[in-house]
Formats: structure tokens, sequence, C-alpha cells
């Protein structure tokens, strides 16, 4: 804030810069969505929600009661949908030995593949625009998505969740600064 700003300019500026960033991002999404080829996504048939629990469960193994409250959605249509994902070999019920009453989601081999199979899509999608950038631009991406990246770090201490990671990616300790170069 300069000299001649005040406060409330200051929070307005800072507001639209917001939005102007949640607007590219939503463009961005739909210019890499618009790279796909349909052939990527035929081999096994997922619903939105279940991709969501798929994505949930990679690195964890959830009980049925916090996967239902990680996707806002009932008990029942959480256990339906996980029935889904069971027929299809993606994700095995386990009951907890302390407490048979307790039913633990975890991945299978086959669940944590495809998983891994639509990251690397996603990420090849990516790279297409990636290639595109001078050496320079790339620089000012990394130091972005390093500032965004560590603010995502941010919240999960405050909320005391645990960092999470894409598979074939180490975690980033939330104590650890991402180094942007």
């Amino acid at each position: 804030m300069n000299d001649h700003q005040t406060h409330g300019e200051a929070a307005e500026g800072w507001q639209h810069k917001r939005q102007q960033l949640a607007d590219m991002m939503r463009a961005l999404a739909v210019h890499v969505r618009a790279l796909r080829d349909p052939s990527d996504w035929t081999e096994v048939e997922l619903t939105m929600p279940q991709v969501r629990a798929l994505d949930l469960l990679v690195g964890n193994s959830l009980r049925m009661s916090e996967l239902a409250a990680a996707l806002h959605t009932s008990l029942q249509a959480t256990t339906s949908l996980i029935d889904r994902l069971v027929d299809k070999g993606l994700v095995e019920r386990t009951h907890d030995t302390a407490d048979r009453r307790v039913v633990i989601c975890t991945l299978t081999p086959a669940g944590l593949a495809e998983m891994e199979r639509m990251y690397r899509i996603g990420q090849a999608r990516f790279e297409i625009l990636l290639d595109l950038l001078s050496e320079g631009e790339l620089d000012t991406v990394l130091e972005a998505f390093g500032i965004l990246t560590n603010a995502a770090h941010q919240l999960k201490r405050q909320d005391g969740a645990p960092a999470t990671t894409s598979p074939g990616r180490s975690p980033v300790e939330p104590h650890e600064k991402v180094n942007a170069r």
C-alpha cells in the first residue's frame, strides 16, 4: 500500500487480483482438458465421485465413515460407491481388528495403478503447455507454484492434516519450504 492508497483500495486491489487468478486457473483447466485424448479415459469407466474416492485413498487407508465425510456423502451412498470400486478390483475393504464394525478402505495395486495412470495423463497434458514456455517463463511458473505449494502446506498444518502426495512423488514435509529454483 502506498501513501495515497487507502486500506479499502488495497483490499479491493487484492480481491481483484485474487479473482483474476481464479479466472485464469479456470481457463487453464478448460484448455488443459481440451488437450485430452478421449481414448485415455476409456479403459476403466469411473464416475467423478469414484475418482475422488480413489484419489482420497492414494497413500491412505480410510474408514468408510472418514471417506463419507471427505466426500460429503452419506455412509450409505459411500458404501454403494465403494461396492462398485471393489467389484472393479480397485479398492479392498477390511475390518478393523479392534472393532469389526469398522470398515477400512484401501486401494488395491490395480487401484493405485489406475490413479498413477490418471496422474500421468494429466501430467502429459500439462507438459504440452510447459513445452511452449521459455526458460525464464518456466522459472516464473516454478516460483509461483512453489509459493502456492507452501501456502497449501500452511493450510495442512493449520488443519492438522498430513501432507499428501501424488503417486511416485515424495512428500514435502510441512516445515520444509519448497525451493522454486
